[in-house]
């Protein structure tokens, strides 16, 4: 796939997140934010404590847990269209990315 017709083709594909799921961003929090916001750190106690080990749920991620406590809830506050649009800010890249890796794989296989 030629490069044109690959970034037309990412386009579209996150237009139609945007058409599908835009209009609900303000309304609705993932369960993940909803678990942040009640385990937020609150001091750099807290930060070692993240560090060292798995959290309540026994999943270790700790970055998340500093971005989510001094950068994203000062940030938005309660807005959940903030987080969402971080979110597909974040994401949008690895969408790239990985259609790029799919269309360079495709273009080989198809030569075969």
């Amino acid at each position: 796939m030629q490069r044109p017709h690959r970034n037309l083709w990412l386009a579209g594909i996150l237009a139609a997140e945007a058409i599908l799921f835009l209009w609900k961003f303000d309304h609705f929090f993932n369960g993940d934010s909803l678990f942040f916001f009640s385990h937020r750190i609150e001091g750099w106690g807290d930060i070692w404590r993240i560090f060292r080990g798995p959290d309540h749920l026994w999943q270790y991620r700790p970055l998340t847990f500093v971005i989510f406590s001094f950068f994203l809830h000062p940030l938005f506050g309660m807005d959940p269209l903030g987080y969402n649009l971080f979110r597909c800010l974040c994401t949008a890249p690895t969408r790239w990315s990985f259609s790029a890796s799919f269309a360079r794989w495709a273009s080989r296989n198809a030569r075969l």
